[in-house]
């Protein structure tokens, strides 16, 4: 499962970005590329087989916020959280 955390600036990816990779969470930022109107302006951040609970309660203690949490599974299917 990959997941694509949303934010409204580069500089609270940025923030995220650094404070989950302080947890040993890998994680690749960009500008907003996914088809869906979450993502039509913003930056996000590429998280691979993550829990999505543990993902929210880490996001959380870095205490950045996101706009949103898109899923997607290995067939293609996307959701937002």
């Amino acid at each position: 499962m990959t997941f694509y955390v949303v934010f409204d600036s580069v500089t609270y990816a940025t923030k995220a970005k650094r404070s989950l990779e302080a947890m040993g969470i890998a994680v690749s930022a960009g500008k907003a590329r996914l088809n869906t109107p979450a993502c039509s302006r913003g930056y996000t951040l590429e998280i691979r087989d993550r829990d999505i609970n543990s993902l929210k309660l880490n996001l959380a203690k870095s205490g950045v916020e996101y706009r949103k949490i898109i899923s997607e599974s290995r067939n293609g299917y996307s959701k937002e959280e």
